[in-house]
């Protein structure tokens, strides 16, 4: 409960009158913000509780990857966006499948990390993401944050330092550590 709490004192310090915000009406776009963890805790919830559990993370992000190829590709056709290189595969379409093999690994990691620690723990990848956002627009834009963003920052990160991975992870041979007495 405190990490939730201080959590919410970290949005307030985001969309408090005076604070980090250039207008004042502009406080919703920190709460689509707070979107990507809300769904990161709901992907979570699902991939840890559902029959994808016993799926492979390659599994499970292939079958992934399948729903989102039939319901991309008509999207793309239908709007006429689909992009098909015509001189055949050059660089740029290299650093596009580059990118999705990194993109893979990493989601495959996710996966592995929430099975082994819960999805309450594994929610935490999305304060990261955040956190290197503010890190990439710094360093790509030469943006700069005023010292609300950096206290709701501090104050964030000290929230996630009180979640802890689950008791009960499963070991090396699938059974549950709880078992074990460890």
């Amino acid at each position: 409960m405190a990490g939730v709490l201080l959590g919410a004192l970290a949005i307030t310090l985001l969309i408090a009158p005076e604070a980090s915000l250039p207008e004042p009406g502009l406080w919703v776009w920190v709460l689509v913000g707070a979107m990507a963890p809300l769904f990161y805790a709901i992907e979570g919830m699902y991939v840890s509780h559902s029959k994808a559990q016993q799926a492979g993370p390659f599994v499970v992000l292939w079958m992934g990857s399948l729903i989102a190829l039939f319901v991309a590709v008509p999207l793309a056709i239908a709007t006429g966006e689909l992009a098909v290189p015509v001189h055949g595969p050059g660089v740029p379409e290299a650093a596009i499948v580059a990118s999705g093999l990194v993109g893979v690994i990493a989601y495959a990691g996710y996966i592995a990390l929430l099975r082994h620690t819960g999805p309450v723990f594994g929610a935490q990848v999305s304060y990261v993401v955040t956190g290197m956002g503010i890190v990439w627009a710094m360093v790509l834009l030469s943006e700069r944050y005023s010292p609300w963003v950096w206290g709701a920052l501090a104050l964030l990160f000290v929230g996630l330092f009180l979640v802890q991975p689950r008791a009960n992870s499963i070991d090396d041979t699938g059974q549950e550590a709880a078992d074990h007495g460890i």
